[in-house]
């Protein structure tokens, strides 16, 4: 039940949308290979209320980049901002990038073949692997965790390609605009939005490819405190989140897998354990235990999602099930 018009080839063009807040440093390198793809016809940031000097940066590229356009709005977080670009953006295809993800050459000319070939409905998603540091340091476990879970996701893509508009990962795909518009009713479900959005295409009919030869790098940056702070803020969107579909299931890192589950319950109410955990596993860290390191930190993880995860459905007097959830890998 796609709506809307349908795009034939000969009326196909593309205008990549970036949302962005607070990272201003990090603009130069992801907008420069789009400048010079011919395909990308406009190039349309997103500034989310950073409040910072992304408008200035903006301005200073778009000076020898005309097809670059500068949108501002209030501080309403990225699903408000992907809809916000879309609507603004001309083209018949939207590449939806995140301002982390630095492009390959020749991009946009890709996905445009992929939807000239396939005008009617296709969610492309292509591939960004972060940036693994050169020298490993006891505080770069983030980026290793979630270089792992992002490599599981895309072998779950791979098996069975109506994964990737079950569990859409948003940082990097493509689609009709008048598709995007139509299923991005996404409510303020902070951490969770690309999975609804998913839920929503599909529901229009769309359906999901996963292509590994779109190239894109991601430049994941998160601070230790910071990573655990995501993690509590997807326990507690998690609680918020409607039912997903029927058939699928929601893939991510709040719950942990049924073998330590009861641990990580355990350690959710006791903070001085957490404490005592998050010590030992920056000390792993030290002594270069990559593995038994990673392995304490998706515990911690979890534990810190699940008790952000009750807590919220306790405010809420909420029942304790959102929908199947899958464990984490």
């Amino acid at each position: 039940m796609l709506p809307l018009t349908r795009c034939t080839p000969s009326q196909v063009g593309l205008s990549a949308v970036i949302p962005t807040c607070r990272r201003p440093h990090l603009l130069p390198e992801a907008l420069e290979p789009l400048f010079s793809d011919t395909a990308v016809e406009e190039i349309v940031v997103v500034d989310d209320g950073s409040g910072d000097t992304t408008a200035e940066v903006c301005e200073q590229l778009a000076a020898t980049a005309p097809k670059l356009r500068l949108i501002q709005q209030p501080n309403q977080g990225p699903a408000e901002a992907r809809r916000k670009g879309a609507r603004a953006a001309s083209g018949r295809i939207v590449l939806m990038l995140d301002d982390d993800v630095v492009a390959g050459p020749g991009l946009g000319s890709m996905h445009l073949e992929h939807h000239k070939r396939d005008p009617h409905g296709l969610v492309l998603v292509g591939y960004m692997p972060p940036d693994l540091p050169v020298r490993r340091k006891a505080a770069d476990f983030p980026v290793h965790l979630y270089a792992r879970d992002y490599e599981a996701v895309c072998r779950r893509y791979e098996a069975d390609p109506d994964e990737v508009l079950l569990n859409l990962w948003g940082g990097h795909f493509s689609v009709r605009r008048d598709l995007l518009l139509a299923a991005d009713s996404v409510p303020a479900v902070a951490a969770h939005e690309d999975q609804i959005l998913g839920w929503n295409l599909r529901a229009l009919g769309c359906h999901g490819r996963f292509d590994p030869g779109l190239p894109s790098r991601h430049r994941y940056e998160r601070t230790p405190a910071r990573y655990f702070q995501d993690h509590e803020r997807r326990g507690r969107a998690l609680a918020l989140l409607p039912d997903p579909p029927t058939d699928g299931v929601l893939v991510i890192p709040a719950v942990g897998p049924g073998a330590i589950r009861a641990l990580e319950r355990r350690l959710a109410g006791a903070p001085t354990a957490m404490s005592l955990l998050r010590a030992a596993m920056f000390g792993l860290g030290v002594v270069r235990a990559w593995r038994a390191q990673l392995g304490l930190a998706r515990v911690v993880r979890s534990s810190i999602g699940y008790r952000a995860y009750r807590s919220t459905l306790a405010d809420l007097d909420h029942p304790t099930s959102s929908g199947p959830v899958s464990p984490s890998t």
